[in-house]
């Protein structure tokens, strides 16, 4: 923490649930209406945020985001009870949601099926420090998964029934 002044969308995945077990649900709602905020036109969030609230450039390959900030905006909602804050955040779910779908579209290429990479997340920079870059990390489809899983709690608490279905 005293070496990065940025904010990493996968630490909130657990910080803010770790912290809203701890009381401090404000502070947590407050963290993930930044988060919110960050969304990209194309309902991508990015990995990284800096102080200010602006995307880390140049954007990242990091695939897990989606599903991290997914899990944590639903999460707070259903620790907390806040179907308010859920309903106001969930056209952002709805569109993570929509751009992870778009990323695994790409992967169902005919060069790709037969392959252990057809219809998974894109390789990416989610381990840049451990692994290559097109390499694919699987913790990635896994958020990816709980951030399908989460939205698609997050579409029946809100009485969304084909988004259920979708998702």
């Amino acid at each position: 923490p005293n070496s990065e002044h940025a904010f990493w969308f996968r630490d909130a995945a657990y910080t803010t649930d770790a912290l809203d077990e701890a009381g401090y649900a404000d502070t947590v709602r407050q963290m993930l209406q930044l988060i919110a905020a960050s969304q990209l036109p194309s309902g991508r969030y990015p990995p990284i945020i800096e102080p200010d609230g602006a995307p880390q450039l140049p954007l990242k390959t990091e695939w897990d985001t989606q599903g991290e900030v997914i899990f944590a905006l639903v999460d707070y909602a259903r620790q907390n009870h806040d179907l308010a804050f859920l309903h106001e955040v969930y056209p952002g779910i709805w569109s993570a949601a929509r751009f992870q779908q778009s990323l695994i579209a790409g992967q169902r290429q005919p060069s790709l099926q037969g392959t252990p990479f057809y219809g998974i997340l894109p390789a990416g920079e989610s381990a840049e420090d451990l692994y290559n870059a097109d390499w694919h990390h699987y913790w990635d489809d896994f958020w990816g998964m709980a951030g399908f899983q989460e939205a698609a709690t997050a579409a029946r608490l809100l009485g969304f029934t084909n988004d259920v279905a979708s998702l």
